[in-house]
């Protein structure tokens, strides 16, 4: 029993020094791609350590550790114009209802806690929305889920970024998000929406 004991202990030492590794490793990286003029990191310790600008989305953990939109602390978001503080949630919640019917998905198969999710991330970062759409569904709920809360955004003076993909049939998925942003740019009259960064 005491063998397998220190095995293990031998083991998680090894893992731990693998892990400190890596780590240095990503940040020495981040440090050398950004002075071979890369524009930031999503490594947040390279971040601090070195002064690079953080870059990228969300983790698909932080859409699965929502429920709805029930859990949501902060809900309104100041207008970056009049400084005014709107309920933001409100304003979601109408452009997803208009936008399921323009888009073909139904409301209610969209999920409640991607929808929460981009909505804490947009409060927190309304100038950098860039969301992680494909947690669950792409086009049955990620989709209509970012776009109602770029509209939102637009309509209080902020410009989201645009989607990443990073599973499932990226040309596909890609293709049917840029032909759904070209229907809502020509429906609101917003050609920067057909422009949207899609990253896959």
């Amino acid at each position: 029993m005491e063998e397998i004991f220190n095995s293990l202990n031998l083991v998680s030492a090894e893992l731990k020094a693998s892990m400190v590794d890596s780590q240095i490793t990503f940040k020495t990286a981040s440090k050398y791609a950004y002075i071979g003029g890369f524009n930031g990191t999503s490594n947040v310790l390279a971040g601090k350590m070195y002064g690079i600008p953080l870059k990228g989305t969300h983790a698909h953990s932080f859409v699965m550790s929502y429920t709805s939109i029930n859990e949501l602390n902060i809900r309104t978001l100041k207008n970056s114009k009049t400084g005014e503080t709107v309920d933001f949630v409100e304003r979601c919640l109408k452009y997803q209802k208009e936008l399921s019917e323009l888009l073909g998905v139904l409301q209610s198969e969209c999920s409640s806690s991607e929808f929460a999710a981009f909505i804490a991330y947009a409060i927190s970062f309304p100038d950098a929305f860039l969301a992680l759409v494909d947690t669950y569904d792409v086009i049955r709920s990620g989709l209509l889920n970012f776009s109602a809360i770029a509209l939102a955004l637009n309509e209080l003076g902020y410009r989201p970024i645009g989607i990443r993909i990073d599973s499932g049939d990226l040309a596909y998925q890609s293709s049917v998000a840029y032909d759904s942003f070209c229907k809502i740019g020509d429906k609101y009259s917003l050609d920067w929406f057909r422009e949207l960064t899609i990253v896959a």
